[in-house]
């Protein structure tokens, strides 16, 4: 891939932006339920960025981002991308102390999470699910 904008403009967000641009309805992901253009997948992630925006999340912050591989994954890690924070990909498994010391050792301050993963963040100590300003939750309510 050969990229036409200077080094310094290449941060992920931007990437994006511009493929989204240069490629709108070419196919970028792929599931076995669905699929999605550069277009649809730009457009996604924007959307849930203006919400992490809303809710207070700011460029530099840590973002845990524990969602199944699926389409939401790739939006949420995009839309944290496209914020200029940094994403915390966190195994869905990960429950008390082990999530505990990743919540703690990244200094995150948000959390996108599926429904299914609320009692492992509510078993977490006060101080800890404190540290977490925002908690979004993603997909079916569980």
């Amino acid at each position: 891939m050969r990229f036409e904008f200077p080094f310094e403009q290449r941060v992920l967000g931007r990437v994006l932006a511009k493929q989204a641009e240069l490629l709108g309805d070419k196919p970028f992901l792929h599931t076995p339920s669905a699929s999605f253009t550069f277009r649809e997948t730009f457009e996604r992630s924007q959307a849930v960025a203006r919400g992490l925006r809303a809710s207070g999340v700011e460029r530099g912050q840590s973002v845990i981002v524990m969602l199944d591989n699926s389409p939401e994954f790739v939006f949420a890690w995009l839309a944290v991308a496209l914020l200029d924070a940094v994403c915390v990909p966190v195994n869905t498994q990960y429950a008390g102390d082990l999530l505990q010391y990743v919540i703690q050792d990244s200094a995150a301050s948000a959390a996108v999470t599926s429904a299914s993963s609320v009692p492992a963040f509510d078993a977490l100590p006060a101080e800890v699910r404190a540290r977490l300003k925002t908690r979004v939750y993603c997909g079916e309510e569980g």
